[in-house]
């Protein structure tokens, strides 16, 4: 399936299941810890999982009978489906978000998830209102002193209000403008929560 992505047979880890289909099954070659485990009934693999809009066998698949999520063979969609629990469509709104679950005391500010990635963008994090909240490994960085007192920092940061509050015609300019507004405002309020606020 994979053309030439995939590996000779030669070169995989051999394991063998306790409950045989028939098939023969072996690991990349680097996962010789796993294999191990494996050998040693302290690992299992659940084969052939992913998100479908409805029970679907090869046959219909073949035949284009089923229903099927969109991007099938898409890794993109695929992860956005998992997070969003939606295979029939692509919005954006995660399983994770605060206004799908009941319990959102606590929330600082509905604006702000309750979760934090450090691996980018989170669509599981994601709502209608709500952004994923996303810092790298090194933390929250500043924006080019945003906010800061220094001269310079004042007019960084007057450069990039003006540029953020312009009216932007196209799709990608408009959004990137909303999310880099939205980012900042959720910065200031997490350094400053309200009393009874979780961090």
């Amino acid at each position: 399936m994979r053309g030439d992505l995939a590996l000779p047979r030669d070169v995989l880890l051999p394991i063998v299941p306790r409950t045989p289909d028939g098939g023969t099954y072996g690991l990349h070659p680097a996962l010789t810890a796993l294999q191990s485990l494996f050998a040693a009934n302290q690992l299992s693999i659940v084969a052939n999982v992913g998100t479908l809009v409805e029970p679907t066998t090869l046959d219909q698949y073949r035949r284009g009978t089923a229903a099927l999520p969109l991007g099938l063979f898409s890794h993109s969609d695929q992860s956005m489906q998992w997070q969003s629990s939606l295979p029939d469509s692509r919005r954006s709104r995660g399983l994770g978000r605060p206004d799908r679950r009941r319990d959102r005391r606590g929330n600082c500010n509905a604006n702000i998830s309750m979760n934090i990635s450090l691996s980018g963008s989170n669509v599981w994090q994601s709502g209608r209102v709500t952004s994923h909240y996303t810092i790298s490994e090194n933390g929250a960085e500043p924006l080019w002193d945003y906010g800061r007192p220094n001269p310079q920092a004042v007019v960084r940061t007057e450069a990039i209000d003006s540029l953020l509050a312009l009216q932007y015609r196209h799709l990608f300019e408009k959004t990137f403008a909303a999310r880099m507004r939205g980012a900042i405002d959720a910065a200031w309020i997490s350094r400053t929560p309200s009393p009874g606020c979780r961090r």
